[in-house]
């Protein structure tokens, strides 16, 4: 009833321009000719042949948009034969100058070229189209179809159909309207078209479960049309979308191509963000941008504040300083370039993937490898380019360092002077690679769906951005050395060799720091010197005029590629020094430090390792007699800046197996280092600070997925751990560290809580509880040493502690893995033993005085009004009763060993 009422409605008229009533003209002489042709030849035609304009182009029409293609629909014949008669018709000059000689139109040399589109072996070969450029315009002649669906395919059995059938078998009824060209008249068979454009609205002909069952990718088709006309799409159209068996159907039968094509054109399209919002709000995401390779499913929930922000930055609203601030983070990273524009909404689309860890890699290697899941996604899934794949990799590998450093130019906490941190920050955006902006887009969208206030974000990434500007780093990526390879390799004399690109990066790295010299000889003695400025040789100098290319030879370096056994002979020795044989180290030091200084400094993370060792052999009787040495030779200085390089040797670079193997023996020596020659205690609490600071909490957001942006609280929920054993590693060394500084950690709880609560309140900790156990015991090192001001940070702590609670609670509960049950079982005893700890600390709180003997500025008294945990505690176990077991410990009952931490 509702379609037959709709079809009385009286149809508007289509006005054509010259071009298309010249094609018209043409297309209806042709209609002719072939009907002639075929009476000569003695075929008598069943019915007459109608020819229609048919889908966009009608669409378009009656929205007043030009449109450059047009279908072309014939009720008699397939366009292969429709085109071989039009091609037949045109070779005759005659008939062909009856429509390039209008004088309204300006024709070029090249005005006709029919192509065949070879059969699909998987459709229909009968039906075959043609797709030709008709002065100017393409062309596609294809005949009126009727489609038959199987169960696992969405490529249909194509035959013959009427016009009806024919409008509808197509995805949308606004897509199925027809302009007759026999009649001039607008067709609308299936009732809806015209009064859906009416209320822009965006629905299939027919019944909408069917339809998608049958062609899936309508799915994405009706989103992206959505998007790009401005229109809504039905209610029920919606409910048949997030149907379970639609989407199942949309995984088996639509070919990544296609996905990956409708995507693409969604996000270069008028209103991306109108597309994303659909897959978002219909639960599609899984679906369209999905993971082929596990179960593994990216969170979606603070998605949408990702992409409503760069909508926002890609279409400002005028709004005073903040619109000032959003038009200049555009200007830089966007640019008005509309593939710019695309790249930025590829971005905000992998949003959610970002965040989730790389799969492990199986037994054998993978081809192609394994990679970022964003970019596996892109790539494997979507099909899609490898400038975008290679900048969703690039994202994700340095999001979190831009938001570290980002955090240090606004904190203008970057050591140097002006000019080292103008080079510091350079030598970071050229590591981000020549797709920088996206990579800063990308931290910008990480923050803002972290939960982090968008105006903040904005204003500190326009603060950010503005400093690059001002230092003209905006195109540091493209700075070429001063000198190419060739003129460095004559000035040295020596044939080229891996070595230049050392000696290039070198160049590059002093025309950051020196921006205004054009002076090449200036340059070029940067690379001469062989000392560096602790007075250790250089190990990696480039050559002098005065060497020989043996100088790169394995005999430079005899106990490395020859005398190999070298290494376990000098480990054998120093073995056999006690605190006894002090004095006669003490005599022979001169003979081993060089040895243990090349092994640290060399290249090689293995070669590393063993000077990193042999350094702790040497130390250790040194330590044991209190001697002096060090500070007498100001080795202590020397050995800590050879092995503090060491610490910074974390994936992706290194890899995690190998960068454990080395931090676990870097950390202890550079420790002993310190505590070896700490007769200075200001000097020795300092340098821990900075080893905490600057190294482990550093390595620590580094190697998880983390993103330490001046509000490191607001976004920490979002953390994950790609390298959950390294990540381990380093907790246990904050542990370490904050044993070693005691009461001075209370200066540092700003930035070793949101570490603490990243671990705990991680969804997936319970894959590693050692992760877990890790995190605890860090908790419990933070509440003993910094318990006068624990009080301040007790929310942080116990949502940390509560969150933690819940997924290891119900996952023991769930768990059958007789192994595991344990091990959640004792991560839940010391979530109660840290709890235990904090209401002690803070009850004490209103009575603790620290004093000036320590040098910190805390004494205070806290009032116990203004701290009663016992109210948080009931609060929490009001709002989620399975809290009570770990909450309402007694501080006045003594706990086991079990609850605790030797």
């Amino acid at each position: 009833m509702e379609r037959t009422q709709m079809r009385r409605r009286p149809l508007p008229t289509i006005t054509l321009t010259p071009l298309e009533e010249t094609i018209q003209r043409l297309l209806l002489d042709l209609k002719g000719y072939i009907e002639k042709r075929e009476q000569s030849d003695g075929h008598t035609a069943q019915e007459e042949m109608v020819l229609r304009f048919t889908g966009g182009w009608v669409r378009d029409k009656l929205l007043g948009a030009e449109s450059h293609d047009i279908d072309v629909a014939i009720s008699t014949m397939t366009g292969l034969q429709f085109g071989t008669y039009l091609q037949e018709y045109l070779d005759e000059p005659d008939n062909l100058e009856k429509y390039v000689n209008n004088k309204e139109l300006a024709f070029t040399d090249e005005m006709l070229k029919v192509h065949t589109i070879k059969a699909n072996p998987e459709k229909s070969k009968h039906l075959e189209t043609v797709t030709t450029r008709l002065f100017g315009l393409d062309i596609d002649l294809v005949n009126l179809r009727k489609e038959t669906y199987t169960e696992h395919s969405r490529n249909p059995q194509v035959e013959f159909g009427t016009a009806e059938e024919d409008a509808l078998r197509r995805d949308a009824t606004v897509n199925a309207l027809f302009y007759n060209l026999n009649t001039s008249m607008l067709e609308d068979f299936t009732g809806l078209g015209l009064n859906d454009m009416e209320e822009k609205l965006i629905r299939t002909p027919l019944e909408p479960y069917q339809t998608f069952k049958d062609d899936p990718l309508r799915v994405l088709r009706l989103i992206r049309f959505a998007s790009r006309l401005g229109y809504r799409i039905d209610e029920k159209t919606q409910e048949a979308m997030q149907d379970e068996e639609i989407k199942k159907a949309f995984k088996v039968k639509i070919s990544k191509e296609r996905v990956g094509i409708e995507v693409e054109k969604t996000l270069q399209g008028p209103d991306p963000r109108t597309g994303l919002k659909y897959i978002d709000d219909l639960g599609l995401y899984a679906t369209i941008f999905a993971n082929q390779h596990d179960d593994v499913e990216a969170p979606t929930t603070s998605w949408s504040l990702a992409y409503d922000a760069l909508d926002r930055l890609i279409s400002p609203i005028f709004r005073t300083d903040e619109m000032q601030q959003i038009k200049h983070i555009k200007k830089v990273l966007i640019r008005d370039d509309k593939n710019e524009k695309f790249y930025a909404w590829v971005m905000a689309a992998l949003v959610p993937w970002v965040t989730v860890p790389a799969r492990k890699p199986g037994p054998k290697k993978e081809k192609p490898p394994i990679i970022a899941r964003a970019a596996e996604v892109a790539r494997d899934n979507l099909r899609m380019e490898n400038k975008v794949v290679n900048a969703l990799k690039d994202a994700t590998d340095f999001y979190r360092d831009v938001s570290s450093l980002k955090a240090s130019v606004i904190r203008s906490d970057i050591p140097g002077t002006p000019a080292e941190v103008r080079q510091h920050v350079g030598l970071q955006v050229r590591a981000w690679k020549k797709d920088w902006r996206l990579i800063v887009l990308m931290a910008l969208l990480q923050e803002i769906a972290a939960g982090v206030e968008s105006r903040k974000v904005f204003q500190e990434f326009d603060t950010f951005l503005s400093y690059l500007e001002k230092e003209d780093l905006l195109e540091v990526t493209e700075l070429r050395p001063i000198a190419n390879g060739k003129e460095i390799s004559a000035a040295f004399g020596l044939p080229n060799g891996k070595w230049i690109a050392s000696a290039l990066e070198m160049l590059i790295s002093w025309q950051l720091l020196h921006p205004e010299s054009i002076d090449k000889d200036q340059a070029m003695e940067v690379l001469k010197s062989p000392i560096t400025a602790s007075g250790r040789k250089n190990l990696h100098p480039l050559p002098q005029p005065r060497f020989d290319e043996s100088l790169f030879d394995p005999e430079t370096k005899p106990w490395k590629h020859k005398d190999v056994y070298a290494t376990t002979v000098l480990e054998w020795i120093l073995a056999q020094y006690t605190a006894s044989d002090t004095n006669r180290l003490e005599n022979q030091f001169h003979f081993y430090v060089p040895p243990i200084l090349s092994l640290i400094d060399d290249e090689s993370s293995s070669f590393k390792y063993r000077g990193c060792n042999l350094l702790i052999q040497f130390l250790t009787p040194i330590r044991a007699t209190d001697s002096d040495l060090l500070k007498r030779t100001n080795l202590s200085s020397v050995f800590d800046d050879a092995l503090t390089p060491c610490l910074l040797s974390l994936p992706t670079i290194t890899p995690e197996d190998e960068a454990l193997h080395l931090l676990g023996v870097a950390y202890p020596a550079l420790l002993l280092t310190l505590k070896t020659h700490q007769d200075d205690k200001k000097a020795y609490i300092n340098r821990l600070i900075t080893l905490l600071r600057d190294n482990v909490i550093s390595s620590f957001h580094h190697v998880s997925s983390y993103s330490p942006a001046s509000a490191n609280e607001e976004i920490s929920s979002l953390a994950s751990f790609p390298y959950p054993r390294l990540s381990t590693f380093l907790l246990d060394q904050l542990t370490i560290l904050i044993q070693e500084l005691g009461i001075h950690t209370t200066k540092y709880l700003q930035e070793v809580v949101p570490v603490v609560y990243s671990t705990l309140s991680n969804p997936f900790g319970t894959a590693y509880v050692p992760l877990l156990l890790a995190g605890i015991a860090t908790t419990h090192a933070v509440i003993l040493n910094a318990h006068p001001r624990i009080w301040r940070y007790r929310g942080d702590l116990l949502a940390a502690l509560c969150q933690c609670w819940t997924n290891v609670s119900r996952e023991e509960s769930s768990s059958k893995d007789t192994e595991q049950k344990p091990q959640l079982r004792q991560v839940m005893q010391k979530l109660q033993g840290a709890v235990y700890l904090l209401k002690m600390s803070v009850r004490g709180a209103s009575s603790t005085k620290i004093g000036s003997e320590v040098g910190l500025d805390l004494i205070e008294m806290v009032d116990e009004k203004d701290i009663n945990i016992s109210d948080d505690v009931k609060a929490l176990v009001d709002a989620d009763e399975q809290l009570k077991e770990l909450l309402q410990i007694d501080v006045d009952v003594d706990l086991d060993d079990n609850y605790f931490f030797e």
